[in-house]
């Protein structure tokens, strides 16, 4: 990829993670199936402008804020507009579509891991406050891939920090995922008005339902998921002990990837407006989605850090 730096981590099961100083993003996630035949099951980056995401680290603020206003210290603050009338992560000056700053590798028992940096001016696209985001992705030897995604601030902001990436875990990205078996843990979901902004939240509807795993396709005819072509829907987590918040997996290659986050939510795409519409399924562990119908997302003020954990455990099944 043209001016793109890759950065690699390995795991000693044979697993590779190759990552981009491009939107500090995840483009490769090579691992066996229960065969032990290798294959990237994670989508990958076309380049800084991709309207896809893949595999980038969204900031300053993942999701949609409808109409560009977020209240922040009291006051209403208007962003930039980049969907519609609405920002979509974080407006067109977004660190998803710019070069971090890679600090290095370090290796430890039982794990490589990178870092990577990214400032952001007070005023870029609205958001106040000259802020400094992070994100290590720290590979185990267990096949975890851990992130820590961090920001801090000189005046008070708002912000929402996720992962953008995308899964096959057939490893063939020409196919479609719906036959691939999700379970989210989540006793609530955000309904969306045709703009994707949430409109309501309350139990999973059927089509929506979750909390058993079943195909990320199929129940044609509902009319969330003809919106969406599929799923674009935020869950709210339930703490379900040491269960993960979501699981996905590909009965065909025994490939299984399980979620465990810190955030409150994680916002579902099942790809239904890629260039290969469903060929992956994105999980994204957010805040709450910008509605009358969630709470606000904590303000960030100066002196404190903003850190939330991603980590996607993978192996196989029998």
């Amino acid at each position: 990829m043209q001016f793109c730096k890759e950065y690699r981590l390995f795991c000693p099961s044979g697993m590779e993670v190759v990552l981009l100083d491009a939107g500090a993003a995840v483009t490769c996630v090579r691992m066996a199936d229960r065969d032990g035949t290798f294959a990237n099951v994670a989508l990958p980056l076309e380049g800084l402008d991709d309207p896809s995401c893949a595999g980038v680290t969204l900031a300053p603020y993942a999701g949609r804020i409808p109409g560009g206003l977020l209240h922040i210290d009291g006051k209403a603050v208007q962003l930039s507009i980049n969907e519609g009338s609405n920002q979509i992560h974080g407006g067109p000056g977004s660190l998803a579509h710019k070069r971090w700053h890679c600090d290095g590798l370090r290796e430890g028992p039982g794990f490589q891991e990178i870092a990577f940096s990214a400032d952001a001016q007070d005023g870029l696209d609205g958001f106040p406050g000259n802020r400094r985001f992070t994100v290590t992705y720290r590979l185990c030897a267990d096949q975890r891939l851990v992130l820590t995604l961090t920001a801090v601030t000189d005046r008070p902001t708002r912000v929402n920090l996720s992962n953008h990436a995308y899964f096959n875990l057939s490893g063939d990205f020409s196919r479609s995922a719906a036959g691939e078996q999700l379970q989210v843990c989540a006793d609530e979901v955000y309904l969306n008005d045709g703009a994707f902004l949430a409109c309501g939240r309350g139990a999973p509807p059927p089509a929506l339902d979750y909390r058993q795993p079943r195909n990320v396709g199929g129940m044609d005819g509902d009319a969330q998921r003809e919106c969406a072509r599929g799923l674009n829907h935020c869950y709210v987590l339930s703490r379900c002990g040491d269960a993960p918040a979501a699981t996905l997996s590909d009965p065909c290659s025994g490939r299984r990837m399980r979620l465990y986050t810190d955030q409150p939510c994680v916002m579902v795409y099942s790809g239904g407006f890629l260039p290969v519409p469903g060929c992956a399924v994105a999980l994204e562990a957010q805040e709450h989605p910008e509605s009358p119908f969630a709470p606000e997302t904590p303000e960030l003020r100066p002196g404190e850090v903003y850190r939330r954990h991603i980590v996607y455990r993978f192996d196989t099944t029998s």
